[in-house]
Protein backbone atom coordinates (compact mmCIF):
# COMPACT_ATOMS: atom_id res chain seq x y z
CA UNK A 1 0.00 0.00 0.00
CA UNK A 2 1.80 3.44 -1.15
CA UNK A 3 2.14 5.90 1.45
CA UNK A 4 -0.47 8.47 2.18
CA UNK A 5 1.26 10.79 4.33
CA UNK A 6 3.17 13.66 4.47
CA UNK A 7 4.81 16.58 6.64
CA UNK A 8 5.79 19.86 5.50
CA UNK A 9 9.21 21.53 6.77
CA UNK A 10 8.03 23.84 8.87
CA UNK A 11 5.52 22.00 10.61
CA UNK A 12 6.27 18.49 12.29
CA UNK A 13 2.93 17.31 11.99
CA UNK A 14 2.08 14.60 9.59
CA UNK A 15 -0.96 15.06 7.50
CA UNK A 16 -2.97 11.86 5.39
CA UNK A 17 -3.32 13.29 1.55
CA UNK A 18 -4.55 11.31 -1.66
CA UNK A 19 -4.43 12.97 -4.88
CA UNK A 20 -7.81 13.28 -6.98
CA UNK A 21 -7.40 11.80 -9.80
CA UNK A 22 -8.69 13.75 -13.25
CA UNK A 23 -11.46 12.43 -14.24
CA UNK A 24 -13.73 13.29 -10.61
CA UNK A 25 -12.04 16.27 -9.91
CA UNK A 26 -14.81 18.66 -11.13
CA UNK A 27 -17.73 16.39 -9.47
CA UNK A 28 -15.95 16.25 -6.39
CA UNK A 29 -14.70 19.75 -6.47
CA UNK A 30 -11.05 19.45 -5.50
CA UNK A 31 -7.44 18.55 -6.28
CA UNK A 32 -6.45 16.67 -3.43
CA UNK A 33 -7.82 15.16 -0.21
CA UNK A 34 -5.52 16.30 2.64
CA UNK A 35 -6.22 16.15 6.37
CA UNK A 36 -3.88 16.63 9.75
CA UNK A 37 -3.33 13.71 11.71
CA UNK A 38 -2.04 15.75 14.66
CA UNK A 39 0.82 13.51 15.56
CA UNK A 40 4.81 13.74 15.12
CA UNK A 41 5.15 9.73 14.85
CA UNK A 42 5.29 8.55 11.07
CA UNK A 43 3.89 4.46 12.18
CA UNK A 44 1.12 6.36 14.43
CA UNK A 45 0.30 8.74 11.13
CA UNK A 46 0.20 5.53 8.94
CA UNK A 47 -2.09 3.92 10.85
CA UNK A 48 -4.54 7.28 11.61
CA UNK A 49 -4.18 7.81 7.62
CA UNK A 50 -5.88 4.22 6.31
CA UNK A 51 -9.45 5.18 7.29
CA UNK A 52 -9.06 8.81 5.76
CA UNK A 53 -7.51 7.53 2.34
CA UNK A 54 -10.14 3.96 2.49
CA UNK A 55 -12.88 6.95 3.28
CA UNK A 56 -11.88 9.37 0.34
CA UNK A 57 -10.86 6.56 -1.97
CA UNK A 58 -14.93 5.47 -1.33
CA UNK A 59 -15.63 9.13 -2.03
CA UNK A 60 -13.81 9.24 -5.94
CA UNK A 61 -15.54 5.40 -6.40
CA UNK A 62 -18.87 7.13 -5.62
CA UNK A 63 -18.23 10.10 -7.84
CA UNK A 64 -17.41 7.75 -10.68
CA UNK A 65 -20.77 6.26 -10.16
CA UNK A 66 -18.62 3.07 -9.58
CA UNK A 67 -21.35 1.18 -6.91
CA UNK A 68 -20.42 -2.03 -7.59
CA UNK A 69 -16.85 -1.53 -5.10
CA UNK A 70 -19.04 -1.35 -2.16
CA UNK A 71 -21.24 -4.34 -3.49
CA UNK A 72 -17.98 -6.37 -3.14
CA UNK A 73 -17.40 -8.20 -0.01
CA UNK A 74 -13.41 -7.57 -0.13
CA UNK A 75 -13.98 -4.12 -0.64
CA UNK A 76 -15.23 -4.08 2.94
CA UNK A 77 -12.82 -6.85 3.89
CA UNK A 78 -10.13 -4.20 3.32
CA UNK A 79 -11.67 -1.56 5.12
CA UNK A 80 -12.10 -3.47 8.53
CA UNK A 81 -8.51 -4.33 8.09
CA UNK A 82 -7.36 -0.70 7.51
CA UNK A 83 -9.76 0.02 10.60
CA UNK A 84 -6.77 0.22 14.20
CA UNK A 85 -8.86 1.09 16.70
CA UNK A 86 -12.46 -0.39 17.95
CA UNK A 87 -13.79 3.36 17.50
CA UNK A 88 -12.66 2.97 13.29
CA UNK A 89 -13.90 -0.71 13.24
CA UNK A 90 -17.28 0.93 14.46
CA UNK A 91 -17.82 2.86 12.12
CA UNK A 92 -16.60 0.59 9.36
CA UNK A 93 -19.20 -1.98 10.51
CA UNK A 94 -22.03 0.67 10.35
CA UNK A 95 -20.92 1.80 7.01
CA UNK A 96 -21.39 -1.80 5.93
CA UNK A 97 -24.93 -2.62 7.65
CA UNK A 98 -26.27 0.66 6.11
CA UNK A 99 -24.83 -0.41 2.64
CA UNK A 100 -26.61 -3.66 3.20
CA UNK A 101 -30.03 -2.03 4.39
CA UNK A 102 -29.81 0.36 1.46
CA UNK A 103 -29.47 -2.77 -1.08
CA UNK A 104 -32.80 -3.75 0.21
CA UNK A 105 -31.89 -6.52 2.60
CA UNK A 106 -32.97 -6.63 6.28
CA UNK A 107 -29.93 -8.06 8.50
CA UNK A 108 -31.80 -11.46 8.89
CA UNK A 109 -32.07 -12.08 5.27
CA UNK A 110 -29.47 -14.96 4.30
CA UNK A 111 -28.35 -13.24 1.07
CA UNK A 112 -27.70 -10.58 3.88
CA UNK A 113 -25.90 -12.62 6.64
CA UNK A 114 -23.90 -14.67 3.46
CA UNK A 115 -22.48 -10.79 2.27
CA UNK A 116 -22.02 -10.12 6.05
CA UNK A 117 -19.90 -13.29 6.61
CA UNK A 118 -17.94 -12.65 3.46
CA UNK A 119 -17.10 -9.14 4.25
CA UNK A 120 -15.68 -10.30 7.77
CA UNK A 121 -13.92 -13.14 6.55
CA UNK A 122 -15.45 -15.61 8.49
CA UNK A 123 -16.30 -17.60 5.18
CA UNK A 124 -14.70 -17.35 1.81
CA UNK A 125 -15.95 -17.27 -1.77
CA UNK A 126 -14.37 -20.51 -3.34
CA UNK A 127 -16.40 -19.61 -6.52
CA UNK A 128 -13.45 -18.05 -8.33
CA UNK A 129 -11.48 -20.41 -7.65
CA UNK A 130 -14.04 -23.60 -8.39
CA UNK A 131 -13.30 -24.47 -12.23
CA UNK A 132 -9.45 -24.42 -11.25
CA UNK A 133 -10.08 -26.96 -8.88
CA UNK A 134 -12.51 -29.18 -10.66
CA UNK A 135 -9.97 -29.17 -13.60
CA UNK A 136 -7.38 -30.49 -11.10
CA UNK A 137 -9.34 -33.44 -10.21
CA UNK A 138 -9.41 -34.59 -13.69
Amino acid sequence: MPRHIERKERRLTWYATLTVPHDVRRKLGRNRFRQSLGTRDPKVAERLAAPLVAEWQSAIASARGDEAAENDPAFWRRSLAWANTREERVIVEHELMYHVQNQGYDNTDPEAQRFYARAFGSIIDTTEHLEEWLGSLQ
